[in-house]
């Protein structure tokens, strides 16, 4: 048995769901018992959009979290100056494929990190200590993938730095 809570400032409603029900039934709930909640249904339900249009809201989450979150701003000045330094080394194919694949789970922990964080802050504005171990190994994922990330460029770095000292 689960149990669904929805709220907002004037409400809350609550629906109890055997586990064979699916998530229809509890989006309709939703449509139904709170109606300011209509446009959520409207759009878990309606057609798939066009694949230029997913297309389209991908970049704009890029660009908003490159432009508008700090932690963006300096995985993006610390990819490129990555990419800058690797080009100045001479990286191999292998070496080439290792850093762009740390560079890509990284920065797409991150996002997901960042948009954790935003969805948090909206379900529960004030401390929550659930929120706050959601929100802390969220950041642990990335922390984790990023000193493996180092420890990977060390691995391919530190011999070329030697080699031209």
């Amino acid at each position: 048995m689960h149990r669904l809570a929805i709220t907002d400032d004037n409400h809350t409603a609550y629906y109890r769901r055997n586990n064979g029900s699916n998530r229809k039934n509890i989006i309709l709930f939703a449509a139904i018992i709170a109606p300011h909640y209509s446009t959520i249904y409207k759009t878990i339900m309606s057609k798939p959009q066009p694949l230029f249009k997913a297309f389209d809201h991908a970049f704009k989450g890029m660009q908003y979290f490159f432009f508008n979150d700090r932690n963006g701003k300096i995985h993006l000045t610390a990819t490129i100056a990555v990419i800058i330094i690797s080009f100045v080394m001479g990286l191999s194919a292998t070496e080439w494929a290792l850093i762009l694949l740390c560079i890509a789970v990284v920065m797409a922990l991150e996002m997901m990190n960042a948009a954790l964080e935003k969805l948090c802050d909206l379900v529960h504005k004030e401390y929550h200590p659930f929120i706050k171990i959601t929100k802390d190994v969220s950041a642990a994922a990335v922390l984790w993938a990023a000193i493996i990330s180092v420890v990977i460029a060390s691995i391919i770095f530190i011999p070329k730095i030697i080699l031209l000292l």
